[in-house]
């Protein structure tokens, strides 16, 4: 009982240094405005809801274990000799195409290390029928990363200077 009221009070007090009344006036933390939650989608560049984390932990811990890259084709992510432009090494498992669980993204990005491949990011694709545009973390899926496919990239192992969602990493 006692952790549940700590947890719920950290909760709260979590909640109120992210876009609570103590916040300056047009700040984008303050609470009723244009405020960072109202306005996750079109700051999912640089500095997405620090709340979007929470939704990723399920990513994140699904795919972990694929930071060691041999991993990932055993599990039928197939791996790829082929090294794209500002995105990696991608490694596609065909059974998650269309996917829009958080644990089961349909590639995995990768980009050489000293040590062999590093896992930098995680990938959703969705096939183009003319659907609308699929959506994940409340986040609209971009169109023409890959032809005829809606994409949604995640840099969740490597950080992305221009963003956590961008499509493009160029560090």
């Amino acid at each position: 009982m006692l952790l549940g009221r700590s947890a719920s009070f950290s909760l709260q007090r979590l909640k109120e240094n992210h876009d609570g009344p103590s916040a300056p006036e047009g700040s984008p933390h303050r609470r009723g405005g244009s405020g960072l939650l109202a306005d996750r989608r079109s700051r999912a560049g640089s500095r997405p809801d620090p709340f979007v984390w929470t939704e990723l932990t399920t990513t994140y811990t699904a795919t972990g274990q694929y930071g060691y890259e041999p991993f990932a084709p055993s599990d039928g992510y197939d791996r790829t000799e082929v090294c794209v432009t500002d995105v990696g090494y991608r490694y596609v498992n065909p059974e998650h195409i269309g996917s829009l669980d958080p644990e089961e993204p349909s590639a995995l990005l990768y980009e050489d290390g000293p040590h062999g491949r590093k896992l930098t990011g995680v990938e959703w694709a969705v096939a183009d029928t003319g659907q609308a545009t699929p959506e994940l973390f409340g986040l609209k899926f971009e169109m023409g990363q890959q032809s005829g496919q809606f994409t949604l990239r995640a840099w969740i192992y490597k950080q992305n200077p221009k963003g956590l969602f961008k499509a493009l990493n160029r560090r």
